[in-house]
């Protein structure tokens, strides 16, 4: 069972990767000859076995960078990468088996990223008086790795965010976004799923410590998510683009 649960998530993977590729390349191939350059920072947190959901649990600073290419008023293609920490500990819970679990964690983690934004209100680069602010919606495709002193973890990641911008200028755009990042990986607290059943499968000999003890969820991968302020800077690329500026 759990190898045919592998391979159906290594299926789904496969699609949503394919389908997401064959979306950024149509896209790219009608894109506008206009796009911004940009940074973001903001405060980061965990949601797993220690924070079931919590917002801004134990927030660790993020930053960030950022492209984005426009196709339309509506539509643009994002490329970001992240650099953060994420943390969490058993101690900071109200439950007493979480703190009888004793459990804790604080990894680095970098994040690389693709997704299309969708804004829901006409939007135009240059533009300080119509048309110059919109909130939007994002969702994408990409990887996080989490590195720890015992634990290394590469997954797959569903990333999407909502957010609200505006043209502060006819070059410089602020911003604020709350983002949120479904990973495919239930270790990056170094907490899973554990039953007897597992411990006899294993041959791993029960004692005091995980006798009839689940130490996490075992079928809820773990996700992380973050609020942060962004500011780019317009340009155009080859000839100028007139319908932005």
């Amino acid at each position: 069972m759990d190898v045919i649960k592998n391979n159906n998530i290594k299926i789904t993977i496969r699609h949503i990767s394919l389908s997401f590729v064959f979306i950024i390349l149509s896209f790219s191939l009608h894109a506008q000859q206009a796009g911004e350059i940009g940074i973001h920072a903001g405060g980061s947190y965990y949601l797993g076995e220690i924070n079931w959901g919590k917002p801004f649990y134990s927030p660790r600073l993020n930053v960030g960078a950022f492209y984005k290419q426009h196709i339309n008023s509506r539509v643009l293609i994002k490329y970001g990468a992240l650099y953060t920490h994420l943390q969490g500990d058993d101690e900071d819970s109200r439950f007493r088996y979480q703190r009888l679990r004793d459990a804790r964690f604080e990894p680095t983690l970098f994040e690389a990223a693709a997704q299309v934004e969708f804004h829901f209100l006409l939007y135009e680069l240059g533009k300080t008086k119509d048309n110059f602010y919109t909130p939007y919606v994002d969702l994408g495709l990409g990887g996080c790795y989490a590195r720890e002193s015992s634990n290394h973890v590469f997954t797959v990641i569903i990333p999407m965010a909502v957010g609200i911008k505006m043209n502060l200028t006819r070059r410089i755009v602020v911003g604020a976004e709350w983002a949120f990042r479904k990973t495919y990986s239930d270790m990056l607290d170094n907490l899973t799923g554990e039953d007897l059943d597992l411990y006899e499968q294993a041959k791993v000999p029960l004692s005091n410590t995980n006798d009839v003890k689940q130490h996490g969820f075992m079928t809820n991968d773990d996700w992380y998510s973050y609020a942060a302020v962004t500011l780019s800077y317009i340009f155009s690329i080859g000839s100028e683009c007139h319908a932005y500026y």
